[in-house]
């Protein structure tokens, strides 16, 4: 620590989340050159450049990238380690505004939700569901559900992997029994398809799907598309209501599967896992109330999985079987 001097540092972090010197002065409450000369004298004592200077614009360089993050982490520390012995925020407590997407919003979040409030009665939650990807910090959110990674420029975010899914194709049994059960990937270039529509996943021509497989490549599907949507839901109950087959992550199937309302098809594919992320802006510490709900969602992820690792070990039994059945 000989030679750190921690206001240099906030100005430098302060610089960064608030994107010029001058922003960040009015925030610290100094004047535009003190903020201007802390990050000087931070630069001349590591032996780098944080920043790129311009007449018109201040942008930040690898290794400030790389400081920031390292930076924010220490700084929200000793922020929590103050806030603990002063006794400060000791409980989780005001608003806690939290996106995440529509489905595992409503099935996964929801319930940590009811739970979380009766526990913490003064806390109030604003949930959105959107699959839109929210920029939090321009929107002020205090945490984000993220599935398959980030998009946004991580230098603004920390990140934490609450659990992990894997997708599979699936068919309600009346569709099987009408155009019988795929043999091969190939084979779905014969059957009524239900993809999910986004940027990344859907493709067009002869092809229904874009997937991610385990070996890090994206392979093309065929299939002839009968219905799309950008909702994971819709293209749930197409497949329920036998309209084609569906691909989707496990959190959305494995209940239908266990009820045999779906049938897994060519369940030995093998695709990758989607990660499902906490994401919440670094430029703050973080209350005990983004904490206590991401420990306590992690700990609900942790449990159903438990549940779904029963589940999806009868989905591909009850797979196998479908193979022989239809």
């Amino acid at each position: 620590m000989r030679g750190t001097n921690i206001g240099d540092i906030i100005a430098f972090t302060t610089t960064i989340e608030a994107g010029t010197f001058a922003d960040a002065a009015r925030t610290l409450g100094l004047s535009r050159s003190a903020v201007a000369k802390a990050v000087g004298r931070l630069e001349t004592r590591l032996g780098v450049s944080l920043f790129r200077r311009t007449t018109r614009a201040l942008s930040v360089t690898e290794e400030g990238r790389r400081f920031h993050e390292q930076c924010a982490v220490i700084l929200d520390d000793l922020e929590a380690a103050e806030n603990n012995i002063a006794g400060r925020d000791a409980q989780p407590k005001g608003l806690l505004r939290i996106t995440a997407p529509g489905a595992f919003g409503q099935l996964h979040v929801m319930p940590v939700v009811r739970e979380f409030l009766k526990k913490w009665p003064h806390v109030t939650i604003e949930m959105n569901l959107t699959d839109r990807v929210v920029d939090i910090v321009e929107e002020g959110f205090d945490l984000a559900i993220r599935i398959g990674g980030v998009t946004e420029p991580h230098q603004y975010l920390i990140s934490r992997v609450i659990g992990r899914y894997r997708t599979m194709f699936c068919a309600a049994p009346e569709y099987l029994e009408k155009y019988g059960m795929p043999q091969t990937i190939e084979s779905l270039r014969d059957h009524l398809c239900l993809p999910y529509a986004n940027s990344r996943t859907h493709t067009s021509g002869q092809h229904a799907w874009r997937i991610l497989a385990s070996d890090g490549g994206w392979h093309t599907i065929p299939g002839r598309i009968a219905f799309t949507a950008n909702r994971g839901e819709a293209i749930l109950d197409a497949a329920l209501s036998g309209m084609g087959i569906a691909y989707l992550p496990s959190f959305l199937f494995d209940r239908h599967v266990a009820e045999r309302r779906l049938v897994p098809v060519l369940p030995d594919y093998d695709t990758a896992e989607l990660p499902v992320m906490a994401l919440y802006p670094t430029k703050r510490y973080l209350p005990a109330k983004v904490r206590a709900f991401i420990d306590d969602l992690i700990n609900a992820v942790r449990a159903e999985k438990e549940k779904l690792d029963v589940i999806q070990q009868y989905s591909r039994e009850a797979g196998s079987h479908s193979l022989r059945q239809f």
